[in-house]
């Protein structure tokens, strides 16, 4: 028995040894390593002593990679995958040294030159589990395409379903977001919304979409289509979406019959339908018509007629008639907006009367026609029912886009004898407080660090690109690159210095910024890496950590990546509303949370709105200032809420339970 037991142990000895030979004979071919030499450069070959250490194997193998030598990187990858297998960001090398250290993501696209498809999308897969990198998902979208082709699997096309708005769609809004999903039985590569391609930076073989859409006045038609990663698209999803920022047209004509009774005929009009008429607080049935007529007598007092029609999208036109018995000169109203107002609101319902002496031939509102053929044709049909001698007037409303600063508000009458009059005021359109953009976030941009000195001309265009980008975005408030390199060369002229955070986030309260961004280009003569994050200079936190990664002409391209660049840290940081849920001496509960997105470290503005300095006319909205009351910062985050602390209070009201928020 014995003798048997020490068979089965000899036995069990020799697989271990026979299984363990491929490895120990690849880690003996691969200790030492071959160096290559193209075009004068040296492959294979690494700075320093060559310890057999794990990060001395990933650097060996990444030498080998630059040169194209696949068969070799990976076998390097392979072991120092077997001595530390994550991959990292900023990975301990020994005392104060530390590299990125991604040997899943580089065996991968080894792998995939080898035309080893499968092991290289496991690989890649891997490595994206551990932590997402722009080259990792390059090379896993050419890897799955790769394997598709090779066996034929993937013969049908994608498909596109769109949950909001529904194929017909009435709007009064100046834009509309598109939601929905893309569906494939593999991996759909992009959704294109109206021939503009929205790119997924990794396919996948189902997508939710968010696409804002700027509505003009009218019909507006969008189609939304997707595309797997073979190219097949799917059947185009059409939308009709029709926008009428216009309220209805109310022509009334006022007659007293006897003391304090008015007999008032008229005629309503709108494009989208008349969803209700009230007058005198008498509510007229109507149904959804385009037209209607109305003949009915009223007890009134000396302000007139109050009217109010409402349009099936939301549209109100509201106003006061007043009653005369005879027909004056035209009249334009604007109902309660004075010149030089200010209003704090993006957009504006203009209202107005007008008192139509002869009949109405024309009505313009900043040389837009607000009297469309049928309307005009079912005004002078109106009038032509009227006595002459009785009063006329016709009710308009308009939202209009407001932009900033200075806003001409101009309503042109011609009537039937050609007799023009004008009526215009200026708006002043002044941004909350809250939402300006040097109360968003700061950021100062770094010069970016370079591994090839010799590529300094790529160095300056990505930071001044992507300090462009996101300017535009206007997601944060970015310092000028002359103010931000003014310190730094007061404090330092070595770029090198700011690689590390704590180094940077100094330089960032220097400057006066609340973060910083710092960023590093790796560049080969195909292929650029540009890797970003971004600091908060307070807690030397990094609050995001983003990159981009592209093949072919680095000019070309810089700008569409720069622009993506911008955009996930955008998407990473919203721009995120709530309200104040609870509230303590040192910490608030707000109701966003990480199906906000909102995480830990994020900042807050807690804000009230400020009462008018000037009350406005009735049925005017303009809004009201912002003030803000505290700095808030993100914790402990939850689903549907966050706790926030309470950094700073400005002002000696505080917070409130119910206080706005907005995400800095």
């Amino acid at each position: 028995m014995m003798h048997k037991e020490k068979k089965v142990i000899v036995y069990i000895a020799g697989l271990i040894v026979l299984c363990s030979l491929p490895y120990l004979f690849t880690g003996c071919a691969v200790k030492k390593g071959r160096v290559y030499e193209k075009d004068g450069e040296l492959y294979g070959k690494t700075d320093g002593l060559f310890k057999s250490r794990w990060y001395n194997y990933y650097l060996r193998g990444c030498s080998y990679t630059e040169g194209g030598y696949w068969e070799d990187a990976a076998a390097d990858y392979l072991v120092a995958i077997g001595r530390r297998s994550n991959d990292q960001r900023r990975a301990r090398t020994y005392g104060m040294h530390v590299i990125d250290y991604f040997p899943r993501r580089e065996l991968g696209i080894a792998w995939y030159n080898l035309g080893k498809y499968q092991q290289a999308i496991q690989a890649l897969e891997t490595s994206l589990a551990s932590v997402e990198t722009a080259r990792a998902k390059y090379y896993l979208n050419l890897a799955r395409k790769a394997w598709l082709e090779r066996a034929g699997l993937d013969t049908k096309p994608p498909s596109v379903a769109v949950t909001f708005p529904p194929p017909q769609y009435s709007t009064n809004d100046f834009s509309v977001t598109v939601r929905g999903t893309a569906r494939d039985n593999y991996f759909v590569k992009n959704v294109i919304v109206n021939n503009a391609a929205s790119t997924l930076e990794l396919s996948r073989s189902e997508v939710s979409f968010a696409e804002e859409f700027v509505l003009q006045q009218g019909k507006n038609l969008i189609t939304i289509r997707s595309e797997d990663i073979l190219g097949k698209t799917s059947t185009a999803v059409e939308l009709k979406v029709f926008v009428d920022r216009q309220g209805p047209l109310v022509m009334l004509a006022c007659a007293p019959d006897s003391a304090g009774v008015v007999s008032i005929s008229g005629r309503v009009y709108d494009e989208s339908g008349i969803a209700d008429l009230t007058i005198n607080g008498r509510t007229l049935a109507f149904k959804n018509t385009a037209a209607g007529s109305f003949h009915e007598s009223f007890a009134v007092g000396p302000e007139g007629v109050h009217f109010s029609v409402r349009d099936t999208v939301g549209n109100v036109t509201t106003g006061v008639i007043p009653v005369a018995s005879g027909r004056g000169s035209p009249v334009i109203d604007l109902a309660g907006l004075k010149d030089h107002q200010v209003s704090y609101k993006s957009s504006l319902c203009v209202q107005g009367l007008v008192a139509a002496a002869k009949g109405v031939r024309e009505l313009d509102l900043n040389g837009q026609p607000l009297l469309a053929a049928k309307a005009r044709n079912d005004f002078r049909a109106f009038l032509k029912k009227q006595d002459r001698s009785i009063s006329v007037a016709v009710a308009f409303s308009k939202r209009i886009k407001l932009v900033d600063k200075n806003n001409t508000v101009r309503v042109s009458h011609v009537d039937s004898s050609g007799r023009t009059v004008e009526k215009e005021v200026m708006v002043e359109r002044v941004v909350p407080r809250v939402r300006r953009i040097n109360s968003r976030l700061s950021m100062a941009v770094l010069p970016f660090a370079e591994k090839k000195p010799a590529e300094r001309a790529l160095q300056d265009t990505v930071r001044s690109v992507l300090m462009t980008a996101f300017t535009n975005q206007k997601r944060f408030n970015v310092f000028e690159a002359g103010k931000v390199d003014e310190v730094l060369h007061k404090e330092s002229g070595d770029v090198t210095a700011l690689a590390a955070q704590e180094k940077a986030a100094e330089m960032g309260i220097r400057i006066g910024a609340d973060t910083v961004l710092q960023g590093a280009i790796t560049a080969s003569g195909v292929s650029v890496g540009v890797d970003a994050r971004l600091v908060d200079v307070e807690t030397q936190r990094v609050l995001a950590e983003m990159d981009v990664y592209w093949e072919g002409d680095r000019w070309a391209d810089v700008w569409e990546n720069m622009d993506r660049l911008a955009r996930k840290f955008k998407e990473h940081l919203p721009l995120r509303e709530g309200r104040v849920e609870e509230l303590a001496s040192s910490y608030a509960r707000i109701d966003l949370g990480s199906s906000d997105g909102i995480r830990p470290g994020m900042r807050f503005l807690a804000y009230s709105d400020e009462e008018p300095k000037e009350p406005a006319g009735k049925g005017v909205d303009l809004g009201s200032d912002t003030i803000i009351q505290a700095l808030l910062s993100a914790g402990e985050v939850k689903v549907e809420s966050a706790r926030t602390d309470i950094e700073k209070l400005f002002t000696e009201r505080g917070m409130v339970k119910g206080d706005n928020i907005i995400t800095k």
